[in-house]
Order: C-alpha cells, then structure tokens, then sequence
C-alpha cells in the first residue's frame, strides 16, 4: 500500500517548512511546493491525499488551482490557507469545493488535527468507492 502524502502548497518557504516540519513530527509524510503550477504537477505524479494551500500566490492562485483539481474526478482534498481572514474567502473556498479553512497565523495543533480529520475521510471514502466497485463486481458480473 503506498503511504498517502500531505501536499504543502504557499510562496512563504518558512511557511512551508514550518507545516513540514510539524505534520513529519506527526508521522505525516510531506511534499511541497511553492506556486499552484508547481502543485499541480506534483498531484500528476500520484500520492498526493491531502493539499494544504495558500490563496494568494504569485501566477495561478490557489482557488484557481483549487478549481483545477476539483475537475479531477476523485482528487486530493484541499485544505485552503490565507492570512486574509475573512468570511467571503471561507465561503469562496467551501463553495469551489475545499474540505476546509485555515486562517494564518494559525495553530498548528489545530492543522495537524484537521490534516488528520482530512486524511481520515479521504481513507474512508476511498474505502467506500472499492467496497461498492467489489459488490458492483459481483452483483453485475455473477
């Protein structure tokens, strides 16, 4: 089975190596990259569970590259960061589809609770897409 990683995705490298160094602590394992492009290539190459992103970021933004990966049939969830705490953007992001919203600075206990929480409905939902592709199988096809 191949671990499923966290995809780090903001323009701030301190940011970036602040969460990988937390969710690594955590036993959670880490990509990063530093503009949506960049992330957009790393979902390609597979692996990729969770995407924790900035907003704002030079070139596409992060609810571009959001929109990107919600055409994906059965992508990564996202997890959308800013320092712009305001309630459009929370809405925006839920609306475009994210699993959630974090506002910097934040907490990191908190963000490791809620990749957790991400993780964990990502294993369960593709639990339940195999487990329906298996009956569908036998049902179907016997």
């Amino acid at each position: 089975m191949v671990r499923e990683k966290v995809l780090i995705v903001d323009d701030d490298e301190s940011v970036r190596w602040v969460l990988k160094k937390s969710l690594e602590k955590e036993g959670i394992e880490t990509v990063l990259a530093k503009d949506a492009t960049e992330a957009l290539d790393r979902i390609k190459e597979g692996g990729i569970a969770i995407v924790l992103m900035d907003i704002r970021m030079p070139g596409m933004s992060g609810f571009e590259a959001l929109d990107n990966i919600q055409a994906e049939n059965r992508g990564p969830s996202v997890i959308i960061m800013t320092a712009q705490a305001t309630m459009q953007n929370a809405i925006e992001a839920m609306r475009r589809g994210a699993f959630d919203y974090i506002t910097k600075p934040f907490d990191l206990d908190e963000v490791n609770i809620l990749v957790r929480k991400a993780i964990e409905v990502s294993r369960l939902s593709q639990e339940v897409h195999t487990l329906r592709a298996e009956v569908l199988e036998k049902y179907e096809g016997g």
